[in-house]
């Protein structure tokens, strides 16, 4: 019977940010960490040079996330953007987790919206078990 090193994957999991790639990886039982520059006209090229280091086994999982995006749109430097939500839960990112010093104050602190357009009441979705729309947006709708 082979043992579970043999036959298990390795999971890797890569965040790729503006000045850095960072990687983190088990790798007989211990925690690994990399992090290399990253390579912002191509950030392919970082996670090649990662998984370049870190060596190809013959089964991987990678898990791939960017702090590049989130990064652009706190920092206000990208495109213009909207929120797509279902009708009903339009509010949903102005409430959030309600994670306020005071949750009984009517005087709370109104922060700047990262999204000024809230497109969501036109957006009448019915999400199947399967992800995927039940009632997909109208052609006359604003967001087609």
């Amino acid at each position: 019977m082979p043992r579970p090193s043999q036959t298990s994957h390795l999971r890797i999991a890569i965040d790729t940010g503006g000045t850095f790639t960072d990687c983190v990886w088990i790798e007989r039982g211990r925690v690994r960490m990399l992090k290399v520059f990253s390579t912002p006209a191509d950030p392919s090229q970082a996670i090649v040079e990662v998984l370049k280091k870190v060596g190809f086994p013959s089964s991987l999982i990678l898990l791939h996330g960017t702090t590049v995006g989130t990064n652009t749109l706190l920092q206000r430097k990208g495109a213009r953007v909207a929120l797509l939500a279902t009708a009903g839960f339009e509010d949903a990112i102005e409430i959030g987790r309600q994670a306020r010093p005071r949750l009984t104050t009517y005087f709370s602190i109104a922060y700047s919206r990262l999204c000024v357009e809230i497109c969501a009441s036109a957006y009448m979705n019915a999400p199947a078990a399967t992800a995927k729309s039940l009632r997909p947006p109208h052609a006359t709708s604003s967001l087609h």
